[in-house]
């Protein structure tokens, strides 16, 4: 199954918040809060990348579904 998301967050160079979209695959029977972590780690890495600051400089301020393909 993969799932969207759009991933509002924030970086120490603007105080503006963006949001970005993350698609994530999840394997049947993941629980919810795993699949929340996974959703994060890979926000953060993806943000990171797409701004050129390290992972630990992009600050996740919240997430919504988009869509849910099974």
């Amino acid at each position: 199954m993969e799932r969207e998301y759009r991933v509002f967050y924030r970086t120490p160079q603007s105080f503006d918040e963006k949001a970005h979209t993350v698609r994530l695959a999840i394997g049947d029977g993941a629980d919810e809060n795993t699949v929340e972590l996974l959703l994060l780690a890979q926000a953060k890495h993806e943000i990171a990348a797409k701004v050129g600051r390290p992972p630990d400089q992009v600050h996740i301020n919240g997430f919504s579904l988009l869509s849910d393909c099974h």
